[in-house]
């Protein structure tokens, strides 16, 4: 791509969204209303709960993020709960005269004082709301009510007329944002409309399928809030296997406390092999894996996607040797895993041992003959590569993007069949490529399928091989 082209996406990318997201929505069936919220930031950062029991006149609380002094959001005793999530631009605050500036974040004073979305609305009718220029908020409480707020609007449930919302990194008062596609809250919105009946599973799925994964953004931590009952299921880094219960109440009589989120889960094996990988000590990694796995299983989680996501890191930072061997260990664990084998076939990619990794591809294929990496980097028809995603099913535009077209979004689109999956063929010559999605009408995302990711300047692209 030439640098003048790399210059003019660069502009485009700071005026469209780029997948720096929060997913939050809410829905009630007349016995249950539930709450659910991924929170994506930058994966190294470190994600705290704050247990805030009642003191007189004012109610106890939890707030969760990752900064004490600005939480990204929180639930209270009588069920109101508030989250935030992040618009691409600011909208410039309209100062009423009249009413007090309110100059810090608003969700301690407000869980700590209301109980119910009408209290909420009524207390910040008095102030001008001076941090919230680039957010929207939902809040919604035990009955079911929900808002939209930002410093210059309130939108409400009887407005929007509907038990269940979806709210996602867009502004929802823009009339220029009425053709705007965010995958993530059409596919909750979708989901949310289709079933009036709404549970705890249902909202673990639409977590799991708007859940981000990028090397740059990622879901940290997500819950499903029961309002009525006081409860939330907490997940940690977008795995929805293994929910930690809390019961608010509970926790709230323990005193004030900081807890960070990790605490409450499994350790990350990746995080214990890691130290023995960077010195290429690969001998003593697997012994300490085989010897934890033995001895303390409950306390580390052994999942195959650590170890894959760690091989693919060595990756980004070009030490192949370290990602083939992390893949081979991954694959003696999970020996019958097509995932694992293309992993490692990535490896040798990355190696250029291009021989050893169509043998790997063909392997996974032979397991799985959907095996996406295999699929887009040892293709059955030399030269057409297919991409095919079962994804962003919440919108109805989406276009490969990349080297091979100067990373045009209207020259190689998607079609969506009856179920939600996108399929493009292209034809390429042999050679390397950088890649990635462009979604709905003005979202860069990376290819969720394929972790082989580059850095050509300032921004990740996927990397894709033909040969």
């Amino acid at each position: 791509m030439s640098i003048f082209f790399r210059a003019i996406l660069i502009i485009i990318l700071f005026k469209t969204s780029f997948s720096f997201a929060c997913t939050v929505f809410v829905a009630s069936d007349g016995k249950t209303v539930l709450v659910g919220n991924n929170e994506d930031n930058t994966p190294s950062l470190k994600s705290f709960l704050w247990f805030n029991p009642a003191q007189p006149s004012k109610f106890g609380y939890v707030t969760w993020g990752n900064i004490k002094r600005f939480p990204e959001g929180g639930m209270n005793e009588k069920g109101l709960f508030w989250d935030a999530a992040a618009m691409p631009n600011k909208i410039p605050i309209l100062v009423d005269k009249n009413k007090e500036n309110f100059k810090g974040y608003f969700v301690e004073k407000a869980l700590s004082e209301c109980a119910t979305v009408d209290e909420l609305l009524l207390l910040i009718s008095k102030y001008n709301l001076m941090w919230q220029e680039k957010a929207q908020v939902l809040v919604a409480d035990a009955s079911g009510d929900y808002a939209i707020i930002h410093s210059n609007y309130v939108i409400r449930k009887s407005e929007i007329q509907k038990n269940y919302f979806s709210l996602a990194n867009y502004c929802i008062n823009d009339p220029s944002n009425k053709t705007y596609q965010c995958h993530r809250q059409g596919f909750a919105e979708n989901i949310l409309g289709k079933n009036p009946n709404i549970s705890i599973d249902l909202f673990k799925n639409i977590l799991e399928k708007t859940a981000q994964t990028e090397i740059t953004n990622a879901t940290l931590y997500s819950q499903v809030c029961d309002l009525k009952n006081g409860v939330f299921h907490l997940f940690q880094k977008y795995d929805f296997k293994t929910p930690k219960v809390l019961n608010l109440k509970e926790e709230l009589e323990k005193g004030e406390r900081t807890v960070e989120i990790k605490d409450y889960f499994p350790k990350n094996i990746a995080d214990e092999v890691k130290p023995f990988f960077n010195k290429n000590e690969y001998i003593k990694a697997e012994e300490h894996y085989n010897t934890l796995l033995k001895s303390e299983p409950g306390n580390y989680n052994f999942s195959f996607r650590y170890l894959d996501d760690l091989g693919f890191w060595y990756i980004t930072e070009k030490k192949y040797e370290e990602a083939i061997e992390v893949f081979k260990l991954n694959l003696k664990q999970f020996p019958k895993s097509d995932i694992a084998i293309a992993s490692l076939a990535c490896g040798y990619v990355a190696l250029q041992d291009y021989t050893t990794a169509k043998k790997y591809f063909k392997e996974a294929q032979a397991i799985n003959p959907e095996n996406y990496q295999s699929m887009i980097f040892n293709p059955d028809v030399h030269g057409a590569v297919t991409f095919k995603l079962n994804h962003f099913e919440g919108v109805e535009k989406l276009s490969l993007v990349g080297t091979f077209n100067e990373f045009k979004p209207d020259v190689n689109p998607f079609v969506k069949d009856k179920n939600g999956v996108w399929t493009c063929t292209i034809n390429l010559k042999p050679g390397t490529y950088n890649y990635k999605l462009f979604v709905g009408d003005g979202n860069w995302y990376l290819d969720p399928f394929n972790k082989y990711l580059v850095k050509p300047e300032k921004y990740w692209d996927n990397f894709l091989m033909v040969e």
